[in-house]
């Protein structure tokens, strides 16, 4: 559902389709930056994983 069309058809007072609109804004950048977080959490256990594996490599050449 897409909040603001519906506030601008309902045609509120401007202040609060711009309080509206504004709070969908920080919601949606909320939303990106736990996103972002998200995805540098799973590089660095990608990162962790792959330094354990080149690790393992490295102990199996050396028997």
């Amino acid at each position: 559902m897409d909040i603001a069309a519906e506030l601008a058809r309902f045609n509120p007072d401007p202040a609060l389709a711009e309080w509206v609109t504004a709070q969908l804004a920080e919601q949606a950048n909320v939303a990106q930056q736990a996103q972002h977080h998200l995805l540098q959490a799973k590089d660095r256990e990608l990162h962790l994983k792959d330094q354990e594996l080149r690790n393992k490599d490295l102990k199996i050449q050396a028997l």
